[in-house]
């Protein structure tokens, strides 16, 4: 009971510490508008019969459909270029909306759904920190007023719904909960396409019966799409591949290729307004491969479950070349927790260093920051040098991420695990290697 009224009342004081920041916003036309405009005009084209136009836009580019166009015109947010790259089944659910209200109910119905799902999203993280009313008010101002937090709200996102299914799959699956592991996965990948990156964790579990009947799922729901939409399901598969192969160095894309990229280009700024970079350096490909298979044997060796999910996530980090800023949304209770466990264990000197790094990720947004920084010291220094400093601290959320999945593993006593193994292989060895000689000796 008591952990209900605590759950109700953090959501409150989370929604309404959301609200000076969203009537502050009311000056933005597209308010809750860009990244769901998509979704909307998908599913009026579906209802108009337009059907091969829902996916023959492609990513970031002047290929556009005539039909699609005139769907985007007449819509007031006056954003251009967008693709709707989400699954047919999602837009199923949006087809007989579009039909029933109107664009500008639609968005106000999904700013509420993302204003509750951030509030209660802030209620959970104030539950992971300590027990004081102080850590607990300071961590939802901080999380509702976190640039990421702040993007998804803004942009028309589905990411904070998103999360939230994600963390009811990782407690579903630690608790056994078959069925609403089942409703958490479904959810997630119809919201968002990389989603069954989440397999990983039962996998390292070696909950071998919810990884396979996860994996099930996600073929039968395929198999339907495929089924009751199979011209859709082809331009969905296009479209995705078309999104995993694009190089975006916006400010707002925190992947670790985007920001190897920028450091490797001489002049990246020249592609931050949305235009494709060059072909990835092989080097950075590499190295991303390599911090892959890195957490495929992290997530496989370790013993808590949080550090698993956190190498799930990292994961999908270093395989993707674009992740937005409202994605590191997936990261934040992970690290909160780990920060605790930190202070708990009086760890203060990588607790302090966690915060710096976490706070320049997500409070307000490093990226904006630096640019302004380094645009106020341009007389005192080159193009070329700020650019590249830019590039530099663009790799803070890389370095947290993946920082944080490293403590995790010390933590849980990985590395001390395995160099006790490599002295006893080395023992053996050198044991091996006297008693060849004795023999050797005697002969």
């Amino acid at each position: 009971m008591k952990l209900t009224v605590n759950l109700c009342l953090y959501m409150a004081s989370a929604i309404l510490a959301c609200l000076p920041v969203l009537y502050l916003s009311q000056h933005v036309p597209s308010l809750g508008k860009t990244d769901f405009e998509p979704t909307i005009i998908a599913a009026k084209l579906v209802n108009q019969g337009h059907r091969d136009a829902v996916y023959a836009n492609a990513p970031y580019s002047d290929n556009r459909n005539p039909d699609w166009i005139r769907e985007e015109t007449m819509l007031t947010a006056g954003t251009y270029n967008t693709v709707y790259a989400y699954s047919p089944l999602y837009l199923r659910f949006f087809s007989p909306l579009v039909r029933t209200f109107s664009y500008d109910n639609l968005v106000y119905a999904l700013l509420v759904i993302n204003l509750l799902a951030l509030g209660l999203f802030a209620a959970l993280l104030a539950l992971l920190l300590p027990d004081d009313s102080r850590f607990r008010a300071a961590g939802i101002v901080l999380v509702v007023s976190a640039n990421s937090a702040m993007a998804a709200l803004l942009l028309g996102q589905n990411t904070l719904p998103f999360v939230l299914s994600c963390f009811a799959f990782y407690y579903a699956i630690n608790g056994q909960r078959t069925i609403l592991a089942c409703l958490a996965f479904g959810a997630a990948i119809l919201m968002k396409p990389w989603a069954p990156v989440l397999l990983a964790f039962p996998f390292f579990k070696r909950d071998y019966f919810h990884a396979g009947l996860l994996a099930i799922l996600f073929i039968s729901v395929t198999a339907v799409t495929w089924f009751l939409e199979p011209d859709l399901l082809q331009g969905f598969l296009k479209i995705s591949h078309q999104h995993s192969d694009i190089r975006i160095l916006a400010y707002n894309n925190y992947s670790l290729a985007a920001a190897l990229q920028r450091l490797a280009l001489h002049n990246w700024s020249i592609y931050q307004n949305w235009k494709i970079a060059p072909v990835e350096p092989v080097v950075g490909f590499g190295l991303r491969l390599l911090i892959a298979a890195g957490a495929v044997f992290a997530g496989w060796l370790v013993r808590r479950d949080y550090v698993r999910l956190l190498a799930a996530c990292v994961l999908f980090f270093a395989l993707s070349r674009v992740f937005w800023d409202h994605y590191s949304l997936l990261f934040l209770p992970l690290i909160v927790y780990e920060l605790k466990q930190l202070w708990q264990d009086r760890q203060r000197a990588i607790f302090w260093i966690g915060l710096a790094f976490s706070l320049l990720v997500y409070y307000p947004g490093h990226m904006t920051i630096y640019v302004r920084i380094f645009t106020t010291l341009y007389p005192l220094t080159s193009q070329f040098t700020a650019q590249k400093m830019v590039a530099l601290f663009s790799i803070v959320p890389s370095a947290l991420f993946i920082g944080a999945l490293l403590v995790g593993c010390w933590r849980d006593g990985v590395f001390r695990e395995w160099r006790t193994r490599v002295f006893d292989f080395q023992f053996e060895m050198a044991q091996l290697r006297r008693a060849h000689q004795r023999l050797l000796n005697r002969s």
